[in-house]
């Protein structure tokens, strides 16, 4: 049988780079056994599933490599009859029973170790209360249980829920079905009858294994190679649907591609490329060490090896504490082309504007002495004249030898720039996890409030040519992602993860 793997994400929510390591291992092992990896949604339950996030997934995977117009795909919610018959014939040969119990007890009860009543049902009672739990309205607390073992050494095979009601309105099925399969009960049948040769799943369902073949023991299907590897946590940041979710609904998160998170949106747009991404994940293929701390300053690093030979370099100073300087003598006016970084000429050009007034940054201007002089970084040597307030009188001296010089300072024309707003982010979380209160909501405590900075500056009229998504290195504030015409985004030093430093 061809190798084949399969991705299974649950389409309520956006993927984040743990679902990159998870789908990226399926896709390397297929890949260099020959074989195929499928992407299956997991859309078993109605309330969280949506449309717009599979759409998103799937984009997200494209965007990754991981998705071509061949690859086949599906969704658990086309087998829904057949899994419906599977559950039948788990009633019928006594390894499955309705039960009747409150969730909240089904749960203290699994603690205990002790049996519900309705577990010594014959199976015909059980037939009944499966036709009611698939059809009936007004029964609310009935589901289908695995008959395992109530006193297992194991929590998950202490007769696990195989099936459970919803009310709500299947996306795809609409109102066919009131009662929908549990992942424990569908992952492993349609893993047998989808022809997936190896399984790959994180450690932390490493206890529900025995639960798996259990599945497709009861019920005389194939059983697919299983493997588990380290699932791919980052500190400081929330990973989790249902909390994240939660951050957005409160408005303290703009929404599943901000910038602070670590879905792949997220770091799309803070500025991390997917080609760093699948390096990143390529070094933890299929590992099952634990992969979390300083992971996120390694994935910056691969970053910026990426971007610096492929990042135009652009001038800009920040608005709040610009200086003025004028030239005197006065200096013509012109446009000159230069080279948009000066060690990878390939990359291409860009128009440098000359003009009698030029913008310094602050932080460089106040070390400036009168009489000193310094270097304009392609333009030439000047010579401090006057300094008052925020005005400084530079007497060109372009010819001057740059290597006598102490300090190197990048300028920009105040003829000819724009105005555009530098975004800074730093991590949400003060704390390494999300704390949330007893009622359910978010301690103010560990959210970062300064998390987000909007620094505005003067910048060359030239960055306007680029095109959102493209990356571009603004001299000494490092690289930065285009989000729109006038709206920058700042990737973090690899080396300052936690920091809002703007210089390196």
């Amino acid at each position: 049988m061809q190798v084949k793997t399969r991705f299974p994400p649950e389409n309520s929510g956006h993927i984040h780079i743990g679902h990159a390591k998870a789908a990226y291992s399926n896709y390397k092992f297929a890949k260099i056994n020959g074989g195929t990896m499928m992407i299956r949604f997991d859309d078993t339950n109605p309330s969280n599933c949506k449309k717009e996030y599979a759409d998103s997934i799937l984009e997200d995977l494209r965007t990754l490599g991981f998705v071509a117009d061949t690859t086949e795909i599906s969704n658990t919610s086309i087998y829904f009859d057949q899994l419906q018959n599977y559950a039948v014939t788990m009633i019928e040969n006594g390894y499955a029973y309705v039960d009747n119990t409150s969730t909240e007890q089904i749960r203290q009860n699994r603690k205990t170790k002790t049996e519900s009543t309705s577990r010594n049902n014959s199976v015909d009672i059980n037939l009944l209360l499966w036709e009611k739990l698939l059809t009936s309205t007004d029964v609310d607390n009935l589901v289908l249980r695995a008959k395992i073992n109530m006193r297992d050494k194991n929590a998950c095979m202490r007769d696990p829920v195989l099936y459970r009601r919803c009310s709500k309105e299947h996306y795809l099925t609409k109102t066919k079905y009131n009662a929908y399969p549990t992942y424990d009960f569908s992952c492993p049948i349609l893993d047998s009858i989808e022809n997936i040769t190896h399984t790959f799943r994180t450690v932390e369902y490493a206890d529900r294994t025995d639960l798996y073949f259990w599945v497709l023991d009861k019920l005389s299907l194939r059983k697919p190679v299983l493997q588990l590897f380290s699932s791919l946590r980052f500190d400081h940041t929330v990973m989790s649907k249902r909390k994240i979710k939660l951050l957005i609904d409160t408005g303290t998160l703009a929404g599943w591609n901000d910038p602070r998170l670590c879905t792949i949106k997220g770091l799309i747009r803070r500025g991390i490329t997917a080609e760093s991404i699948l390096k990143y994940v390529d070094m933890m293929y299929l590992s099952s060490n634990n992969t979390k701390k300083g992971t996120y300053s390694m994935l910056l690093t691969i970053n910026a090896g990426i971007l610096e030979n492929k990042s135009g370099r652009y001038v800009a100073v920040e608005k709040s504490d610009a200086y003025t300087a004028t030239f005197d003598p006065p200096i013509d006016e012109y446009t000159r082309s230069v080279d948009l970084h000066p060690k990878f000429p390939k990359i291409g050009e860009k128009n440098m504007h000359v003009s009698n007034n030029i913008y310094l940054e602050g932080r460089d201007a106040k070390t400036l002495t009168v009489g000193e002089e310094i270097t304009l970084m392609n333009l030439g040597n000047a010579i401090v004249t006057n300094i008052h307030e925020h005005q400084i009188v530079l007497a060109p001296n372009f010819a001057g030898d740059f290597k006598l010089t102490k300090k190197k300072l990048h300028w920009l024309s105040a003829a000819n720039c724009c105005e555009i707003q530098v975004n800074e982010y730093d991590h949400i979380l003060k704390t390494e996890k999300l704390i949330l209160n007893d009622d359910k909501s978010i301690s103010k405590d560990c959210i970062r409030i300064d998390s987000h900075k909007i620094i505005n500056c003067y910048a060359e009229a030239s960055l306007l040519v680029v095109d959102p998504g493209h990356h571009v290195q603004l001299m000494r504030r490092g690289f930065h992602i285009v989000d729109d015409a006038k709206r920058l985004v700042r990737l973090p030093d690899s080396g300052k993860v936690n920091s809002f430093s703007v210089y390196f």
